[in-house]
């Protein structure tokens, strides 16, 4: 059995939207409800049925962010793993996505 962390920053890359032609500051952050919910709709949608989360503070080029770590013990490949974190990206506006997998002995008692 394998478990996969995936480190999802919350800030946009920048912090400009634009709407009808007008450009328009938007918030900095994507709020904890959003990304529970996505995060949620997108493993189910790949057949997930569960996973654990966790708030954490992280760091990127020199920056603090607030971080969703997402961490499933599965059995899948390290492929379907990689697509699962581009739809993470891609969803939550990122510039990458940090993936962390190791083989693991587990068990439920």
């Amino acid at each position: 059995m394998k478990k996969t962390e995936f480190f999802i920053g919350r800030n946009f890359q920048d912090n400009v939207g634009c709407t009808s032609g007008k450009v328009i500051e938007r918030v900095s952050q994507w709020s904890k409800e959003y990304m529970e919910t996505e995060v949620s709709s997108i493993l189910a949608r790949e057949g997930i049925d569960g996973y654990s989360a966790l708030w954490i503070n992280g760091m990127w080029k020199g920056e603090a962010e607030d971080t969703y770590c997402v961490v499933l013990f599965h059995d899948f490949t390290d492929e379907f793993m990689k697509a699962i974190a581009r739809s993470f990206r891609n969803t939550f506006e990122q510039e990458s996505v940090l993936i962390a997998t190791q083989e693991l002995q587990v068990s439920f008692i």
